[in-house]
C-alpha cells in the first residue's frame, strides 16, 4: 500500500502534539517557576504557529506550475530546432503535475508535494521552525526535568522524558536537512541541480578539474565513495556570492505572472 499520503499527517500530527504537550505540561511548570514565563510561552507559540502554517501551505499550495499560456508564450519567444517546446531555465517537468514546475527544487515525500518557486521559502522556514522546536524543546525539557525530579513529580517527569526523546529525534532529523538546504541557498543551487551534479568537479592526479558528469563510471564511483566532488562556482551561472544569493532567495518577488524562476 502507498503510505505517502500519511506522511504529511504524521509530520503535522507530531508537531501539533508537541505543541499541545508544551501547552499542557511545560507551560504550567514554567509559569510556576520562572518570572519570564509569558515571554517563553509567546516565543514557543509563535514558532509552532509559523511552523505548522508553513507545513500546511507547502502541502496544499501550488509549488509554481507554469501555466499553459505562459508556456506557449515562452515557447514562441524561444523556438527550438527540433520542434519541442523550450522551458525556462530551472523549470522541470515531473510526474506529479501535467505542468512543469518553475524553479523546481525537489519532491518532498513528507509533504507529498513538489518544492518550487512558490513554496521554497516556506519549506526552508518550516525546517528552521522544526529545528528550533527540537533544540529549544531539548533545553526546556532537560531543565524542567531536573526541577521536577527534585520535587517528586514522577508522572510529569515521565512526560518530560517522552517529549525530550521526541525533541532529540526531531533535532537529529531536521538539523542535517536544514544544513544542506541552507548551503544550497547560499550558493543559489537547487536540490535538483545538486542531484544531477551540475556544478561539481573532481580533480585528477595533476590537479586538473574535471566536471563530475564527464567522468567514467569507475572514476565517478571512486570519487563519490571518497568524497572528492567539489562545488565549482564558475559552473553555476546563478551563483552571485552568498550575500546576494540569500537576499535574492528571501526577497525576490515570486508571485508576478512574468516570474519564471530564472534567478
Amino acid at each position: 500500500n502507498d503510505k505517502r499520503p500519511y506522511l504529511p499527517l504524521m509530520l503535522f500530527g507530531t508537531t501539533l502534539f508537541g505543541s499541545i504537550h508544551m501547552l499542557m505540561v511545560e507551560f504550567p511548570v514554567i509559569g510556576r517557576d520562572l518570572p519570564s514565563a509569558y515571554a517563553i510561552r509567546g516565543y514557543f507559540l509563535c514558532v509552532y504557529a509559523v511552523t505548522l502554517g508553513c507545513q500546511v501551505y507547502c502541502v496544499l499550495c501550488d509549488p509554481g506550475k507554469l501555466q499553459p499560456k505562459e508556456l506557449e508564450a515562452f515557447a514562441q519567444a524561444n523556438p527550438t530546432t527540433d520542434g519541442s517546446k523550450a522551458l525556462p531555465r530551472r523549470c522541470h517537468k515531473m510526474w506529479l503535475f501535467k505542468q512543469p514546475i518553475r524553479r523546481y527544487d525537489h519532491y518532498c515525500r513528507w509533504l507529498t508535494n513538489a518544492i518550487g518557486l512558490l513554496n521554497h521559502r516556506e519549506f526552508v522556514l518550516m525546517l528552521i521552525g522544526l529545528l528550533i522546536i527540537g533544540v529549544a524543546g531539548c533545553l526546556v525539557d532537560f531543565v524542567l526535568l531536573i526541577w521536577t525530579s527534585s520535587e517528586g513529580h514522577h508522572f510529569t517527569g515521565f512526560l518530560l522524558i517522552m517529549h525530550l526523546t521526541y525533541s532529540v529525534i526531531l533535532t537529529l532529523l531536521a538539523g542535517p536537512i536544514l544544513r544542506l538546504h541552507l548551503t544550497f541557498v547560499s550558493r543559489n543551487e537547487l536540490a535538483n541541480e545538486y542531484k544531477h551534479n551540475l556544478f561539481y568537479i573532481m580533480r585528477d592526479a595533476t590537479g586538473k578539474p574535471i566536471p563530475v558528469n564527464d567522468l567514467e563510471d569507475e572514476e565517478f564511483n571512486q570519487g563519490l565513495d571518497n568524497d572528492k566532488f567539489e562545488y565549482e562556482p564558475s559552473l553555476n551561472a546563478f551563483d552571485r556570492g552568498w550575500v546576494t544569493n540569500c537576499i535574492n532567495f528571501w526577497c525576490m518577488a515570486r508571485w508576478p505572472s512574468s516570474q519564471l524562476g530564472e534567478f
